[in-house]
């Protein structure tokens, strides 16, 4: 899907990548995060977005997080639109001015308050700053909206999307339901993208999008197509257990998609704390999903030939 007329001039619709960040000896590595950059657009995504909550955004101060855009701006090179995601609090409209400076395409507001007056003056403050930039707002913990206070955050003309971080069918249903049609709806968990999917999401955002972009293609195109029963199958060979995987035990969310990184060779540094290295028995279970992974697509390429 080519990123053209959309929103503020940015299309957010499609396939989302993000752009994970690499750490080496502490220091963010903005080489090996401008190659992963690159291999995901050189795989297709449609969207990619630098500092986003797996990219342990909660951890990158603000100088690392522009680093961070300038490396993943240079290396997407104009083939698809960057995302910059940032905490909505009182630096992000000083942020967003920056963001837009260097060239960022939209931004996706990660929520630090439950109060939806807060984030409403946040979205003021952030488009006034940032008047060229799409605005995307990441509806999760700790906020949690009802179908009026959406409407009240849709009085801001620059919020363009939602990427759903509840993983309530019911909820995301009742807020779609909210002026239809204005807003591009992303799914933000790959396991859940059957449901949310059924339910109009526009976009998906898959963190397996990091080392197999292919993979969230293909999930797609069956989707588009309604082969659920083949849709089903992928999504088992690989979002499922992968997902299981990531939150069996805490702080190893970041690490296991890391681990499937480096299991396709590429470089994803490491990780900072609170996240942990993976156990000897949990990085051979990554890797070998990574393998059936790359066994299921092959048997998916079979069938379409």
């Amino acid at each position: 899907m080519p990123w053209g007329p959309g929103f503020l001039g940015v299309e957010l619709q499609g396939l989302w990548g993000f752009a994970l960040s690499p750490f080496a000896h502490g220091e963010l590595d903005c080489d090996a995060l401008a190659a992963g950059a690159a291999f995901q657009v050189a795989g297709g995504v449609d969207v990619l977005c630098c500092c986003g909550a797996i990219a342990q955004a909660d951890v990158l101060a603000a100088a690392e997080r522009e680093s961070a855009l300038a490396a993943v701006l240079a290396a997407a090179a104009g083939r698809a639109p960057v995302v910059l995601a940032l905490p909505a609090d009182g630096a992000a409209a000083a942020t967003a001015r920056r963001a837009a400076a260097l060239g960022a395409h939209a931004l996706l507001l990660i929520p630090v308050s439950e109060h939806v007056e807060a984030l409403a003056q946040t979205l003021a403050d952030v488009a006034a700053a940032a008047p060229d930039l799409a605005l995307a707002l990441y509806h999760r913990p700790p906020l949690r909206l009802t179908p009026d206070a959406l409407a009240r955050l849709c009085e801001h003309a620059s919020l363009a999307a939602v990427k759903d971080g509840h993983r309530d069918a019911r909820l995301y249903r009742q807020l779609r339901a909210v002026e239809p049609g204005r807003l591009t709806w992303i799914v933000a968990y790959e396991d859940l993208l059957l449901p949310f999917g059924a339910l109009g999401a526009e976009a998906f955002s898959p963190v397996s999008a990091s080392y197999a972009p292919a993979y969230g293609r293909a999930c797609l195109a069956l989707l588009a197509r309604g082969d659920l029963a083949a849709l089903r199958s992928l999504l088992a060979a690989h979002a499922y257990p992968m997902m299981d995987l990531r939150f069996s035990r805490p702080h190893i969310d970041v690490a296991s998609v890391k681990a499937a990184q480096r299991a396709c060779g590429l470089d994803a540094g490491q990780e900072r704390p609170p996240q942990v290295p993976l156990s000897v028995a949990e990085t051979a279970r990554a890797e070998r999903l990574v393998a059936d992974l790359g066994d299921a697509l092959a048997a998916l390429s079979e069938v379409a030939a």
